[in-house]
C-alpha cells in the first residue's frame, strides 16, 4: 500500500496485474485509472437505472466523493491543485460580471496552469510518470466551457441573442450554477480520467433527468461494444510494432527522401494509435454512466454524439486535413470552435491551433505542429477551392478520382503534424526538420498563402406561382 489513507486499494499492482507484460508504470496505471473510471460510470448508472434514486442531491455526492477518490486515491495527486484550480473558477463564477468572465476566468486559471506545466517540464523524467497537468488541461477547457456558457446566457438574458451563433445558444446557461452543481460538473467521474470535454449543460441535464426519463432512453451496450472492439485492435496492433514507433527507428540521414518520407507515415500512424485507444476508452467510459444518448437520426436509430470523441475513418482515411482535424477527439475541436473560433476577429483558423497549441503546453514540437497543422487547413482549402468546382459537375469516374487524390495527399501530408507534435522537445524536432519534413511545411506553406478567390455558391432558381 501507498500509505494514502484515500487509496483503500494499490491500483498500482491492479494495473500490474492485467498488464504485467508493459514495463512502463505509466501504462500500467492508465490501464488500471481506465478500470476505475469504467467501473464508476457503471456504478452510476445502476444507481440511476437500477436502484432508482431520484434524489440528484444524492447523485452529484456521489460524482463528487467518486471523482475526489480517482484523483487522490488513484492518481496520487495533490489534491490542492485541483481545490486552487476550482477554488479560482467557483469565485470568478460568482464575482465577476459575465461580460468580463470569459477573460478573466482563461488569464488566471491557465497562468495557474502555466506554471504547473513549466514546472512539469523541469522535473527529472517528468514524462515517464503521472502528473496531474493532463487532468488540470481538462479542467481548463471543461471551465472555460462554462464561463463562456454563462457570458452567451447573460446575452440572452438581456434579449441580445440575435448575435448569438446556433453553437452559443445551445450552450448558454441562464442560471449561475450552485456550488453543488459545479463541483458535480468540474468531478464529473466518468469524464474525469480520459475525457471527453462535455458541455455544462449536457452533464447537469442528465443528473437531473428523472429515472423514468433515463429509462426510456436506450442502452449504450452496442455502442460501447463497438467502440471497445476498436480498443482491442489498435491495441494490438500497437503492441506488435511497438518497437518502431520510437524516433530511432528513422532511417539514417544518408537515405533516399521518399524512403525517409514512407517511414515518417508509418510511424505517425502508429503513434495515432495510441491515441486511438485511450479517445475510444474515454467514450466507453463515458457512454456506460449513461450520458452518451443524444438523440435519434432518420433512420430512428439512437446517437451517441454526446460522447462521439472520435470519427476512426476521418483519422486513418481522411478526404481533406479539415475532416482529419475535426474527426481527432471531436469535443476539443468543438470547445475550440466555440471558445476561439467563432469568437476571433481574424484569422479564425490559425487562432484555434495557436489556443490549442498554448493549452498543450509550452513545447517546441507542440507548437510546430499545432502551426503546421493550421497550414495544412488553409492549403486544403485552398486546393479545394480550386479543383472541387471544377470536378463537382464531372462524370463519377472523375469524382472517385478526385476524392482518392485528395485522400492520398491528406495522408502523405498529415504526418509531420503527429511527428513533431509528439516529439515535443526540440532536440527531436529540429533534426526531423533538417531531414525531410521541411520540404513538405514550404509546399503547404506556399499553397496556403496562395491567393484563391472562394468560388460563390450557386443559387437555387425560386419558381413563384401566383394563384
Amino acid at each position: 500500500m501507498n500509505g494514502n489513507p484515500l487509496c483503500l486499494l494499490d491500483f498500482q499492482c491492479l494495473g500490474d496485474a492485467f498488464l504485467a507484460f508493459v514495463p512502463d508504470n505509466q501504462q500500467r496505471r492508465f490501464f488500471a485509472g481506465g478500470l476505475l473510471t469504467w467501473f464508476s460510470s457503471l456504478l452510476y448508472f445502476l444507481l440511476v437505472r437500477v436502484l432508482r434514486v431520484e434524489s440528484v442531491r444524492i447523485r452529484q455526492s456521489y460524482l463528487i466523493c467518486t471523482g475526489v477518490y480517482i484523483l487522490v486515491g488513484l492518481l496520487q495527486l495533490n489534491v490542492l491543485h485541483y481545490v486552487a484550480m476550482a477554488s479560482v473558477m467557483y469565485l470568478n463564477i460568482r464575482l465577476v460580471p459575465p461580460k468580463y468572465l470569459p477573460l478573466t476566468f482563461i488569464t488566471t486559471t491557465y497562468a495557474y496552469l502555466s506554471y504547473r506545466l513549466l514546472h512539469f517540464m523541469l522535473e527529472e523524467n517528468g514524462r515517464t510518470q503521472f502528473h496531474d497537468s493532463l487532468f488540470l488541461m481538462i479542467f481548463l477547457a471543461r471551465g472555460s466551457y462554462l464561463a463562456f456558457g454563462l457570458y452567451d446566457g447573460s446575452k440572452r438574458a438581456k434579449q441580445d441573442d440575435a448575435k448569438l451563433t446556433e453553437m452559443q445558444s445551445a450552450n448558454a446557461i441562464q442560471h449561475q450554477p450552485t456550488l453543488v452543481q459545479f463541483l458535480s460538473y468540474a468531478l464529473y467521474s466518468p469524464v474525469l480520467f480520459f475525457g471527453p470535454c462535455t458541455p455544462y449543460n449536457v452533464v447537469q441535464s442528465y443528473i437531473s433527468m428523472s429515472c423514468d426519463e433515463i429509462k426510456r432512453r436506450p442502452l449504450f451496450l452496442s455502442f460501447v461494444l463497438q467502440r471497445f472492439s476498436l480498443v482491442l485492435f489498435f491495441s494490438c496492433v500497437y503492441l506488435l510494432f511497438s518497437d518502431y514507433a520510437e524516433y530511432d527507428w528513422l532511417p539514417r540521414a544518408d537515405a533516399s527522401i521518399g524512403y525517409k518520407w514512407l517511414c515518417s507515415i508509418f510511424i505517425g500512424e502508429l503513434i495515432k494509435m495510441k491515441y486511438y485507444v485511450a479517445i475510444l476508452l474515454g467514450e466507453c467510459c463515458a457512454a456506460s454512466s449513461g450520458i452518451s444518448f443524444s438523440g435519434f437520426n432518420d433512420l430512428k436509430q439512437p446517437q451517441h454524439d454526446n460522447v462521439l470523441n472520435m470519427r476512426i475513418f476521418d483519422c486513418m482515411l481522411p478526404c481533406s486535413p479539415k475532416l482529419l482535424m475535426e474527426g481527432w477527439h471531436i469535443t476539443i475541436s468543438n470547445w475550440l470552435r466555440y471558445s476561439v473560433y467563432e469568437r476571433a476577429p481574424v484569422v479564425k483558423t490559425l487562432a484555434v491551433f495557436i489556443a490549442s497549441a498554448l493549452w498543450h503546453g509550452f513545447y517546441v514540437g507542440t507548437l510546430f505542429g499545432m502551426t503546421y497543422g493550421a497550414v495544412l487547413v488553409m492549403a486544403g482549402r485552398n486546393l479545394r477551392r480550386l479543383f472541387h468546382h471544377r470536378v463537382n459537375h464531372e462524370s463519377k469516374v472523375a469524382k472517385f478520382a478526385y476524392d482518392v487524390s485528395s485522400t492520398v495527399a491528406t495522408v502523405m501530408f498529415s504526418h509531420p503534424f503527429m511527428l513533431v507534435y509528439n516529439a515535443d522537445e526540440a532536440s527531436r524536432v529540429l533534426p526531423l526538420l533538417r531531414s525531410h519534413l521541411w520540404f513538405p511545411t514550404v509546399l503547404c506553406l506556399a499553397v496556403a498563402v496562395m491567393p484563391v478567390q472562394k468560388v460563390p455558391a450557386k443559387k437555387v432558381p425560386q419558381n413563384n406561382h401566383s394563384n
